[in-house]
């Protein structure tokens, strides 16, 4: 078994309590050092769309329905659900990053080991986030796949499937940095609904997402410096050409910091 081995079967696997379990069992290898990486040239190329689970029912991005403030119980749960269906995602994002760039997309870079260290303890963070959430549904009567979702998060990724720096400028350091931006809002809601143990699992989640954005921009500036390109100037073209999305204030400006992704970016 190898670490490309493992992110094919995780992409494959349609169960998402079995993909969460398949990426903590890899992790646990990886640290005992009882994982080797595998060999690029025979590494399975990622699918354009991972599995996922058949009884999800999947709509267009904005008619998923509203979360509302968290003042109801269907409201936190439509919260939660939400929080499970992105971590379920970040599960398939993560393994993702580490398999597409391997032999294309890396500006001719052999990447070393740390970067896939780094990214499988991202998966390894996200599958143990799921499974929070995934519990939390069901202590409230609910369950994942029981509203349904989009996949927009997905789509924005396979936009920048060519290129790693555009995947880690759009979905590693955009895209997470504006989950630490609205963490807090939710984390107030969920207390002002009385729901005190989603608040603190959600801030415990939060305090892992800004080592996730660490990540992003530590490979960023590592590529860009490998390249000879300026980091920051190379991110805002990317953005401008990658991002389709609105980028508007509040901003998470202490959690952007602890993460590196200071104001100048």
């Amino acid at each position: 078994t190898t670490l490309f081995g493992y992110a094919a079967a995780v992409l494959k696997e349609p169960d998402l309590r079995q993909k969460a379990k398949l990426t903590l069992e890899a992790y646990q290898l990886w640290e005992k050092k009882q994982l080797p990486l595998g060999d690029p040239a025979t590494a399975e190329p990622p699918p354009d769309k991972p599995a996922r689970p058949s009884n999800c029912q999947v709509v267009e991005p904005g008619k998923a329905g509203k979360r509302g403030r968290g003042g109801s119980k269907a409201s936190r749960i439509a919260m939660i659900h939400s929080f499970a269906h992105i971590e379920s995602y970040a599960i398939d994002l993560s393994w993702d990053i580490i398999i597409r760039f391997v032999s294309q997309g890396n500006e001719g870079l052999k990447l070393p080991s740390e970067f896939y260290g780094d990214w499988l303890k991202v998966a390894a963070d996200e599958a143990l986030h799921f499974n929070i959430w995934a519990d939390r549904l069901i202590e409230l009567g609910s369950q994942y796949g029981a509203l349904p979702v989009h996949d927009g998060l997905w789509h924005s990724a396979m936009d920048s499937k060519d290129s790693l720096l555009a995947r880690l400028a759009v979905i590693h350091m955009v895209h997470e940095a504006r989950g630490l931006d609205v963490t807090p809002k939710s984390e107030a809601r969920l207390r002002s609904g009385g729901d005190k143990k989603s608040a603190e699992l959600l801030h415990q989640i939060y305090v892992d997402e800004i080592t996730h954005v660490t990540a992003g921009v530590k490979w960023f500036k590592y590529m860009c410096t490998k390249t000879e390109q300026k980091p920051i100037p190379r991110f805002h073209e990317i953005v401008r050409k990658r991002f389709s999305g609105n980028l508007k204030p509040p901003f998470n400006d202490e959690a952007r910091c602890k993460a590196g992704f200071t104001k100048e970016w």
